[in-house]
């Protein structure tokens, strides 16, 4: 039941100072695909890990109602610039982040998380994960990602 577009970056890894020249490039595979397959438009997903957690932030908050879900994973922080959409604010979030993280530490995931509850984004889910590092499983997706993504009602048509 599902598609799973899984982009690369353009660059050496995704341009969170410049998120047009990625977008973009996803914007484009996403038309391909729904040109080639019949997809419900209303229940287009992001997330990814690390720094594909991070642009899964990106795209979602730039692109708010082309996806009805975002779950960014071990991602670091939102960049102030990216909270003022008011349809970004009722875009679903599901975060997820490991307490024993090196790379993007928890404290700046609970930081992420308190900035988009104090900036009135109103559907967020923080799952801390205390044993869990900055490494992806399988499971992550299968045990929390996608029967989170399942639950979310599909995004209305503009």
């Amino acid at each position: 039941g599902y598609i799973i577009l899984s982009p690369k970056s353009l660059g050496n890894t995704w341009s969170l100072m410049q998120p047009s020249i990625d977008i973009r490039s996803i914007l484009t595979m996403v038309e391909e695909l729904l040109d080639e397959y019949t997809i419900d438009t209303g229940r287009l997903f992001a997330s990814g890990l690390s720094d594909g957690g991070t642009f899964s932030y990106a795209i979602g908050l730039h692109c708010p109602k082309l996806f009805a879900g975002i779950a960014p994973i071990a991602a670091a922080g939102v960049f102030p610039h990216w909270l003022e959409s008011p349809e970004a604010k009722r875009l679903p979030m599901y975060i997820v982040h490991g307490g024993q993280d090196f790379i993007f530490p928890v404290p700046m995931a609970r930081a992420t998380h308190n900035q988009l509850v104090e900036n009135g984004f109103a559907s967020i889910t923080y799952k801390e994960l205390p044993e869990w590092g900055h490494a992806y499983t399988y499971s992550i997706n299968e045990t929390l990602v996608l029967p989170w993504f399942e639950s979310l009602p599909s995004r209305l048509p503009e």
